[in-house]
């Protein structure tokens, strides 16, 4: 082999082997699935958003709710208690019994109050 044929190859070698010379994508245009890289998360959720314990307060001649990090007030009217989450997520009515439990429902969001 001739030096000229050697030098030929040695300069391809060098061409091919350089760090920084891959192809990049356009900036308008996706990134293939091998390229996409951070934090993912992804949920589905069955049922009503507002769940957990439901605590009712009395204080005084007044009530409370207090639910999801919530303290909400409650409306008591002739032995009906109800009050309503913010942004319609869920209502809730019941009766007070006479040993002052309460039988009630729950109402999620885009339901009939009955």
């Amino acid at each position: 082999m001739s030096v000229r044929g050697l030098s030929a190859v040695v300069v391809a070698v060098f061409t091919v082997a350089l760090p920084g010379t891959t192809q990049q994508p356009a900036r308008n245009q996706p990134a293939s699935v091998d390229e996409l890289a951070g934090l993912w998360k992804a949920q589905r959720l069955f049922g009503p958003l507002a769940r957990g314990p439901l605590v009712i307060r009395r204080s005084g001649s007044s009530y409370s709710a207090d639910m999801l990090g919530r303290t909400l007030p409650v409306r008591f009217d002739h032995g009906v208690v109800s009050f309503e989450l913010p942004s319609d997520q869920g209502k809730f009515k019941g009766r007070m019994q006479d040993d002052g439990s309460i039988f009630g429902f729950w109402f999620p969001a885009n339901s009939p109050t009955g």
